[in-house]
């Protein structure tokens, strides 16, 4: 009986000790979980963003690219208005940015940013309004 009641107890004790390791093991793996979805749902929009204006840089690019291929005003019309459109959503999803990055150095990274998309903008006004110019004095020698 005597080893019978020392493999009980000894089995308790192990019993015991996994079941307190394992709910240890649980709290802190709570606890990093929690401290990762701080910084998750921190970060991530800051991502989607940062991609966003990525992405309307690229269109507007792409349009300002289109327009030396224009061959009429309507074309011209219709990628200044995309233009536009493109233009429109850089600068609220650049007001976004600046409402979720308050880092000091990258809110510097991203106002260079916005001066170059600036100075890019004005650069492709002035194309917009060089082809528009264009089409218009090709179209009137044509005529």
């Amino acid at each position: 009986m005597r080893i019978r009641r020392k493999l009980a107890v000894a089995l308790g004790i192990i019993v015991m000790f996994v079941a307190i390791t394992g709910g240890i093991g649980i709290l802190y793996t709570n606890s990093i979980n929690d401290r990762l979805l701080v910084v998750t749902t921190q970060t991530n929009p800051t991502v989607e963003t940062t991609d966003d204006l990525i992405i309307a840089i690229w269109k507007s690019a792409k349009t300002v690219e289109e327009f030396s291929n224009a061959k009429n005003l309507e074309e011209l019309s219709r990628l200044e208005q995309e233009f536009e459109t493109t233009h429109s959503n850089y600068l609220t999803t650049k007001r976004v940015a600046y409402n979720l990055i308050t880092d000091p150095t990258l809110r510097q990274q991203l106002d260079a940013a916005v001066e170059q998309y600036t100075l890019f903008t004005e650069k492709a006004y002035d194309l917009i309004y060089i082809s528009q110019e264009t089409v218009t004095n090709r179209d009137s020698e044509t005529t």
